[in-house]
């Protein structure tokens, strides 16, 4: 029994060593392959698993400080360094991260204690340097770069602590000189390349000659290009692009860059905002609406703003409900844009919901008159179409008293006051408008036909028949393009002497009609109605058929017709 139990035990003691080994491979692995975001969800357990493993406190360290979380870095740096005690590199990264976090006194320490150590160790004297760059140091960090190049001229390293000099001092030219002395010496040396790429950015963003500017944004590019060829997943060099990209108008590109670096750090709000309005430059909204709804729920300080773009989206891509409810959120918020109330109407109007889109338009109409002219067109037709012709009338009058709204469609705009006095049984009122309508447009059909009603139903008939013959006379011009308000001109003219019992006038109009439309039924049966009520059954008989050749199933040509038959009317 007691060997079984020593068995159970070597046993679970030899699972759980090969557990924790598959678990610091895995780390390992998410780090190789630049998943960070996976690494640091996995950091405890395998801290767990491996708690004194120097490998796995290292890799740790090297994510939390990726991550610039320095508190978290410095324990594991510290306790790796205990855990090894000749490692130089750990004593390194602690005082690296001890720099970063502020802690400049214990930085000090553990570096110089790291060179006491191994004085030969060329990067732990340019950490030293760097240290003292961090704190404003500047002429301690220029004498520790001086000597670190005594001892070894021809390492990389010194002249990209030089680099690193200069550009502290914002002198980018010369940090760029001495980081390409560096890639001279070794080509693949991927933090001077970064540091490269870097100069160019600052020297382009100072350069006051736009072309030279543009020369040195492209240097830039090519820089971090270079860098994510050498490491597909350097994150960084990703951002950088899309940023350059994205300041350079240059979005679809932006959106690609973006794109890899948003997925090796998913967490990184501010890099899927810049991403997502790259989206939304180039017209993708579908790809850019997702990342606004994540950036619209975790960045506080722009969460209006996205809400804008996502409003946007929603309404491009014809979501109009979601359009809707998102505006209406903003608006709580916030004073929105115009652009912003014009589509929130016009999505409310594309719902077939008439009454909120007036509602919505008439805020935006009257807080900003100069800025929706074609809105407040837009609304005197919705408000004329369902018989609101007083608002339709105080819209439309609201947007004449702007000279910002005087465009060359001005002249409609009176039609439109017009026709609305017209269909409200106001016609005294509407005369003025349709006047001053074809005034500025005498060509418009439309707005003497309006008129000539208008006056008709004024009782002043002659100057109505002056409006309809002038009407008559330009649209017979050219017939195909002026059809519906010629035939409308005829029509009502035989009408209004119909009305007065004129039956010889309609005669006439309906025979100039027929001499334009022959084959159009009602100048026929115009004719005939006149003849008939003038006892002319002869003639009359021969229009209603020339009504029902063209229109068999006239009923009132073939009633009356009928009638002038059975009482013999026809032959006289």
């Amino acid at each position: 029994m007691k060997f079984f139990r020593i068995i159970t035990i070597l046993l679970f003691i030899s699972i759980g060593a090969v557990l924790a080994q598959s678990s610091k491979e895995s780390l390992r692995l998410h780090i190789n392959t630049g998943d960070m975001e996976a690494a640091l969800q996995e950091i405890p357990s395998v801290l767990n698993q491996n708690p004194d493993d120097f490998d796995v406190l290292m890799m740790a360290g090297d994510v939390y400080l990726d991550y610039n979380r320095f508190a978290d870095a410095i324990k594991m740096y510290d306790r790796a360094s205990r855990e090894n005690r000749k490692s130089s590199e750990a004593r390194l990264k602690l005082a690296k991260s001890q720099s970063l976090s502020g802690d400049v006194k214990n930085a000090l320490e553990t570096i110089n204690d790291a060179i006491k150590r191994d004085e030969k160790d060329l990067s732990l004297t340019l950490e030293l340097a760097n240290i003292y760059l961090r704190a404003d140091s500047l002429s301690q960090a220029e004498l520790i770069i001086t000597r670190a190049r005594e001892m070894d001229k021809k390492s990389p390293l010194p002249y990209i602590g030089l680099g690193d000099l200069y550009f502290k001092q914002k002198v980018y030219e010369l940090a760029r000189v001495n980081y390409e002395e560096a890639l001279a010496i070794e080509p693949n040396n991927i933090a001077a390349r970064e540091k490269l790429a870097t100069s160019y950015f600052w020297l382009a963003n100072r350069e006051m000659d736009d072309e030279l500017s543009s020369v040195l944004f492209t240097r830039s590019l090519e820089e971090w290009n270079k860098v994510t060829q050498q490491d597909p997943n350097n994150a960084k060099a990703f951002y950088e692009q899309g940023r350059i990209f994205y300041m350079a108008n240059q979005h679809s590109n932006a959106a690609n860059a973006l794109s890899k670096f948003v997925q090796l750090r998913p967490s990184n709000s501010e890099a899927r905002w810049l991403l997502a309005q790259s989206f939304e430059k180039v017209q993708r909204y579908d790809s850019a609406m997702y990342h606004l709804e994540i950036v619209a729920r975790e960045i506080d300080s722009v969460k209006i703003q996205a809400s804008i773009l996502l409003a946007r989206g929603y309404f491009d891509i014809k979501d109009y409900q979601k359009a809707i409810t998102t505006f209406a959120n903003i608006d709580k918020d916030t004073t929105m844009e115009v652009v912003d109330f014009q589509r929130w109407g016009q999505a409310y109007l594309l719902l077939q919901d008439t009454v909120n889109a007036l509602a919505i338009w008439d805020r935006t109409a009257k807080a900003n008159p100069t800025e929706n002219c074609k809105v407040m067109d837009q609304m005197g037709y919705i408000y004329q179409r369902i018989l609101k012709y007083q608002e339709a009338i105080d819209i439309l009058k609201l947007r004449l008293n702007y000279a910002e709204c005087n465009d060359d469609k001005i002249n409609i705009v009176h039609y439109l006051i017009g026709q609305s006095y017209l269909l409200s049984e106001r016609p005294a009122e509407a005369i003025e408008p349709l006047r001053k309508s074809i005034e500025l447009d005498s060509t418009f059909l439309f707005a003497r036909l309006s008129l000539a009603d208008a006056l008709a139903s004024n009782k002043d008939f002659d100057n109505a028949v002056l409006e309809f013959e002038k009407l008559i006379e330009l649209g017979r011009q050219d017939t195909a393009k002026n059809n519906f308000a010629l035939v409308q001109g005829f029509n009502k003219l035989a009408g209004m002497y119909m009305e007065q019992k004129k039956f010889n006038e309609v005669i006439k109009v309906g025979e100039r009609w027929a001499s334009v439309f022959e084959n159009e039924a009602y100048p026929y049966l115009y004719i005939a109605i006149a003849y008939h009520n003038l006892g002319n059954g002869k003639s009359a008989c021969t229009n209603y058929r020339k009504v029902l050749k063209i229109d068999p199933k006239n009923q009132s040509a073939s009633k009356n017709l009928k009638l002038l038959q059975d009482s013999g009317s026809c032959d006289n």
